[in-house]
């Protein structure tokens, strides 16, 4: 049996949390009001007091990117990536998974962050598993609902 070592990336992998990263870098590119941006930064702070309902937020959320073009997001997240996140990643969590590769553990990202962050870390890691949040794209490539969270089943790593 294979062991598998879970990696969360806010504060884990990366040495900041990327809600108030991303914020900013909307927020200097002109795509977010003031007003979605202090509601994100309460959102933020209310998970970090452990007062959040994550359901009621992630409908919220949902609700504000429902009918927008995937494909757009996409590519303003690997931008954003690139120029802010991918330096984040600490040395530590680089060693810890070369590590848990040497004792033959499957490293998998685990994490409520969407995909088009969590996949782009998991690949300049190296990792091919990844848990992370999913929102359902409908409507030739227009996001649609409520994020599907993915389920351990979900991962080939858990089959």
């Amino acid at each position: 049996m294979t062991a598998a070592a879970f990696l969360d990336l806010d504060k884990t992998v990366l040495r900041k949390n990327t809600t108030p990263l991303y914020m900013r870098f909307l927020r200097k590119k002109g795509l977010t009001s003031v007003r979605q941006m202090a509601d994100v930064l309460w959102w933020y702070a209310q998970y970090n007091l452990g007062w959040i309902d994550f359901e009621k937020v992630a409908e919220v959320a949902a609700g504000s990117v429902r009918g927008h073009e995937e494909a757009t997001m996409r590519a303003l997240v690997a931008e954003w990536c690139e120029a802010e996140v991918i330096p984040l990643i600490s040395d530590a969590a680089r060693d810890a998974v070369e590590w848990h590769r040497s004792l033959g553990h499957v490293p998998v990202i685990l994490s409520g962050a969407a995909d088009y962050l969590a996949d782009r870390i998991a690949a300049e890691l190296g990792i091919q598993h990844v848990l992370c949040t999913r929102v359902e794209v409908v409507d030739v490539g227009h996001w649609d609902g409520p994020p599907a969270v993915a389920a351990v089943g979900a991962c080939p790593a858990f089959r």
